[in-house]
């Protein structure tokens, strides 16, 4: 079988998410992942590029929610109006 198009095991995922919560170590293996090299497997490319999608999502969600908290305060102590 090609060692590029392998199927994953229980023990590949799990040692793909203990290195990835390593924090510098696994901040830039997801990048190198998800780029994908020539050896790169599919499956763990496509599991770095889910992960980046991930952090994207979460991102928009957290400044999203700190804008509206952020807002919401500001008008409870000082800003008689609306802008």
């Amino acid at each position: 079988m090609d060692q590029k198009n392998q199927v994953p095991s229980i023990g590949n995922y799990i040692t793909v998410q203990l290195l990835g919560l390593i924090p510098i170590v696994g901040f830039i293996l997801m990048i190198v992942w998800a780029i994908g090299g020539a050896n790169t497997p599919t499956w763990k490319a496509n599991y770095a590029r889910a992960y980046w999608v991930m952090v994207a999502v979460l991102a928009v969600v957290g400044i999203t929610f700190w804008v509206v908290i952020g807002t919401m305060i500001g008008s409870m102590f000082g800003g008689g109006g609306y802008w």
